[in-house]
């Protein structure tokens, strides 16, 4: 059967401020750039996946106002099926990025309604054996999100999917303190280098990926930066260099982007190396502009993109997954033999996949 990526986290406006010198307390300067950008953890990495050909669904909460309603148009546009996605009241998530002169970042976090609201029932329907559940690690940071971080877990269990979780630093600080029986059930887990450090102890990806093993997941994928990755799993233990970015604008939602890549191509069949490249292009192409997906790129453009930096064989691997991505949206689009009421959703999911 056909897989499909169900993400499971924040969706939120990025407030991206660059600046040359902050203020002193009462006064203001003038900003060389200030843009309002789509982004979130989760809401990356699905658009990431979806632009490559996934077949991806969001849950999430956030709010009715313009802002709100921009999120949702944007997860529309880049194809993530948006049926599970539920607009309340409750504000919406804005993020304030403030980049200085020398690059370092400052931020400043709202999360909105996805801590203030109760996402509710899961619906029956929303996770089936095929399935692949992907929860940004955000979402345990409060009551409500965890609330139904673990409740779709827990379903994804129940109907055999498999499971990853891309962790953050909160998470990763308390599972040094009191690892979580979660860890057992994820198939794959995202930490990068700080967050291993955090979650182990461990400075050498090698030890923290082994370490973080032991707790549980059965595939470790410790995100490097510009150096790579570094996979642990029952198949292999490998350093997984990365392509040398030849534009670097924002790398706000790079770790995303490659999570998304990385899932894209390994639940479509690529071993878990080639899945990592695929990541690791997704990620150049997203840190070439402003946003955390801006730049996703499709099939396509990571095809040129590995052929440009001599990688033949993944190129000709992954033409053998455009082609089946190919099928998958001409089964999609056949009529359906059954007929029946549809099972509703909520308002920002009328009409969606």
């Amino acid at each position: 059967m056909t897989p499909r990526l169900v993400v499971y986290g924040d969706i939120t406006i990025d407030v991206l401020v660059q600046f040359q010198a902050a203020p002193s307390v009462g006064h203001d300067v003038t900003a060389d750039h200030i843009s309002l950008i789509p982004g979130g953890s989760a809401a990356n990495c699905a658009v990431t996946a979806a632009r490559l050909g996934m077949a991806v669904d969001f849950v999430g909460v956030t709010g009715s106002d313009h802002l709100a309603q921009a999120l949702v148009d944007d997860l529309r546009v880049n194809s993530v099926g948006t049926r599970y996605v539920r607009q309340t009241e409750a504000p919406t998530a804005i993020i304030i990025d403030m980049v200085n002169a020398d690059g370092e970042r400052t931020f400043y976090s709202f999360r909105g309604a996805i801590t203030m609201v109760r996402y509710g029932t899961i619906p029956p329907e929303l996770i089936g054996p095929q399935d692949h559940l992907h929860v940004s690690a955000y979402t345990f940071q409060d009551a409500c999100s965890r609330e139904t971080a673990l409740a779709l877990m827990a379903r994804a269990r129940e109907r055999g999917a498999t499971i990853s979780l891309d962790p953050s630093v909160q998470f990763a600080g308390e599972v040094r303190d009191r690892p979580p029986d979660i860890l057992a059930d994820l198939d794959f887990i995202f930490p990068n280098s700080d967050e291993t450090g955090l979650m182990t102890g461990r400075d050498d990806p090698r030890e923290g990926a082994a370490a973080i093993r032991d707790l549980g997941p059965k595939t470790v994928v410790v995100k490097l930066g510009r150096r790579g990755c570094y996979i642990a799993s029952d198949r292999e233990e490998c350093f997984v260099p990365a392509y040398p970015a030849t534009e670097v604008v924002d790398t706000t939602g790079a770790g995303d982007a490659f999570c998304g890549g990385f899932l894209t191509a390994c639940l479509h069949g690529l071993e878990l190396t080639e899945a990592a490249r695929v990541g690791h292009a997704a990620a150049v192409h997203v840190i070439a502009q402003r946003g955390g997906h801006s730049a996703s790129p499709t099939l396509d453009d990571v095809i040129r993109f590995v052929s440009q930096q001599g990688d033949e064989e993944l190129a000709s691997r992954i033409c053998l997954l455009k082609t089946r991505l190919k099928e998958r949206l001409l089964t999609a689009a056949r009529p359906a033999r059954t007929c029946g009421a549809g099972t509703g959703g909520s308002p920002a999911g009328q009409g969606e996949r």
